[in-house]
């Protein structure tokens, strides 16, 4: 009896070790450079193997980040297929990282993001209003003929 319980608080504690499976996780993007432009979209493919190597498709969970580390987009994508994803306008110049998770795995690229130094200019009655409309320090002189 003691032989049989033991039996099974040992195959209790391995079983989670033997269903646990790792997977190879690789990411692509293009433009392959990795550099995205103000406002522009990047295509992600999440390239997913299994301990054998054999292609899995499944979905999978990504998330970019910005230069300060705050999440700016986060999807679903299909495995082994590129995906287009918008960046919000919003998004601070310079590096990022996408973040793909699958099950218990996961994987970090790094991308940049490009500057747009960009300023929208309007007259509100007797004052001028300068709005910084990019994604950088707007930091131009600025010179008011009369």
């Amino acid at each position: 009896m003691k032989k049989r319980i033991i039996f099974l608080i040992g195959l209790m504690l391995l079983l989670p070790i033997v269903l646990a499976q790792t997977y190879k996780m690789e990411i692509s993007t293009i433009p392959e450079d990795k550099i995205i432009g103000f406002g522009q979209s990047i295509q992600i493919k999440v390239n997913l193997r299994d301990e054998n190597n054999n292609l899995v498709n499944d979905v999978v969970q990504i998330k970019l980040q910005d230069l300060k580390e705050n999440f700016i987009v986060e999807k679903s994508i299909q495995s082994n297929a590129f995906e287009e994803v918008k960046l919000p306008e919003t998004t601070l110049a310079g590096e990022g990282k996408i973040i793909a998770t699958y099950k218990e795995n996961g994987v970090e690229e790094v991308f940049f993001i490009g500057e747009n130094e960009k300023a929208r200019f309007e007259i509100d009655g007797e004052k001028l209003v300068v709005t910084n409309i990019g994604n950088v320090q707007y930091d131009n002189k600025i010179y008011i003929t009369i």
